[in-house]
């Protein structure tokens, strides 16, 4: 794969995403192309008699019907290739006999990208409209509109289907709206209420969710019962695309249900409970109890709820510092795991030259790995110097020095010397009131920084302990 797209993996990572079978490369003939229309009609009748409602045919994200589309990774010279009459060839074939097994009323819709970025030659905003206009008269509901990206870069896994910037493929879904007479499906980072505005004004028909659901599967319910404020909001963090990419299951930084439906055990209520600490990992398992039934008592020392983690809202912080930050112009950040390199994110944008050095082989362990692909690439972008590998460290009057991963030593000039790296749990207290009698568990940052997903999946997992006592027959 060219691109920088596996400098961005952990080793621990690598050895995971190298664990799948890589296929084998095959041009597909015409009767390898009659089979995989027919099996996309089997399945399509599988679906309606399993008692699904609708069917979405996948013609986007580089598989095999969006490969045939792109003209960058079709090379075909037969009725397959060339003009984009014959790309769509092959996905106007699948429509045709779907639609031919599910029957004229059952609805069936289609994917498409509407661009392909960083792919020099690769789908455009134009191909797009025309080929919504050939899906459309080939007899699909309706069209859902998306985007793909070269996968060689990085920083794209995060642009594209599964954007970092909110609403960035509504103007695609707007331009393919003008363009057919059927309903369009917009997707992308688009909160529901964004989602109102642009429905009433005719951007586009419907709202595709993914991530959101997988942080809240009642999330249509409460909107429609008016609970807005009781949803429970995906964070944008790609906790979820990133275990694909290792080859893990499923699983969702703020709903430690995810993957995970079957093995909770429900919790009784007509007990007492007190949770002390306010973070994450202490609201959690205090709503889980209270809403079983418990009487619940939340202890936190300080005057507001959250923890850590209302440092971790940036637009708070941007405005706490915008017009004082008590740090010279070089600051050198020790540590490169999620705490040194966000931080390392935040100070170029207050003018400030930053050097990080961490001790590990690479940086960003801690975020997950489509969050790091963007976020090490943007720091190399603000010309963030990121050394990892280094040892040796010593912080003098002016200067850090280090020995660099090729065994070279270094100096940095510094006026400030950041230490983002070192935190250590804390179950001292816990340890007393076990002494003392009572059935205590550990979550959060009392055992170790586990960041927002380890706080809240602890405390849902202490109240399966709770539930469900290790060792109980």
């Amino acid at each position: 794969m060219q691109g920088d797209f596996l400098d961005y993996f952990l080793l621990e990572e690598l050895a995971g995403f190298a664990g799948g079978r890589m296929p084998s490369i095959k041009i597909l003939k015409k009767a390898d192309i009659d089979l995989v229309v027919a099996q996309f009609a089997a399945a399509a009748g599988r679906a309606k008699t399993a008692g699904f409602d609708g069917i979405e045919i996948y013609g986007g994200h580089g598989y095999l019907l969006s490969s045939f589309i792109s003209p960058k990774t079709n090379s075909r010279t037969d009725d397959y290739g060339g003009p984009l009459a014959n790309r769509l060839r092959f996905l106007l074939e699948v429509i045709a006999a779907v639609r031919a097994e599910v029957g004229p009323d059952f609805p069936v819709w289609c994917k498409l990208d509407s661009r392909e970025i960083g792919k020099e030659g690769g789908i455009a905003p134009e191909d797009c409209v025309s080929a919504a206009r050939l899906v459309e008269a080939a007899g699909v509901d309706a069209i859902t509109v998306t985007a793909y990206h070269d996968t060689g870069q990085g920083k794209l896994h995060s642009a594209s289907n599964i954007p970092h910037d909110p609403e960035a493929n509504v103007p695609a879904a707007e331009e393919v709206n003008r363009a057919v007479r059927i309903p369009v499906i917009a997707s992308g980072r688009i909160e529901p209420a964004a989602a109102d505005t642009h429905i009433a004004s005719g951007k586009y028909d419907f709202l595709a969710m993914g991530r959101k659901l997988l942080a809240d599967p009642a999330l249509p319910s409460k909107l429609a019962s008016g609970e807005t404020d009781r949803i429970r909001p995906c964070i944008c963090c790609y906790t979820c695309v990133s275990a694909a990419y290792v080859r893990t299951p499923v699983r969702c930084a703020v709903n430690p249900e995810t993957g995970f439906e079957c093995e909770r055990t429900p919790l009784a209520g007509g007990k007492r409970y007190a949770v002390i600490g306010g973070g994450p990992g202490g609201m959690e398992p205090a709503c889980r109890l209270a809403e079983a039934g418990n009487e619940v008592a939340l202890f936190e020392r300080s005057k507001r709820l959250g923890g850590t983690l209302r440092f971790a809202n940036l637009d708070f912080v941007r405005a706490a510092t915008r017009a004082w930050m008590p740090l010279g112009q070089n600051v050198v950040i020790v540590g490169g795991e999620l705490v040194g390199v966000e931080l390392a994110e935040f100070l170029p944008e207050r003018g400030r030259t930053v050097t990080v050095i961490e001790p590990g082989p690479r940086l960003g362990k801690g975020l997950t790995l489509v969050r790091r692909m963007r976020l090490l690439a943007e720091l190399k972008e603000h010309r963030v110097a990121l050394l990892g590998g280094v040892c040796k460290i010593a912080i003098e009057k002016g200067a850090v020095g280090f020995v660099d991963s090729a065994g070279t030593k270094q100096t940095v000039a510094v006026d400030h010397v950041i230490v983002a790296m070192g935190a250590n749990g804390d179950t001292a207290l816990a340890e007393r009131l076990r002494d003392a009698g009572h059935i205590v568990e550990t979550v959060g940052d009392c055992n170790g920084v586990g960041y927002i997903e380890g706080a809240i999946r602890g405390g849902a997992n202490a109240c399966q302990n709770l539930a469900d006592p290790p060792g109980k027959s």
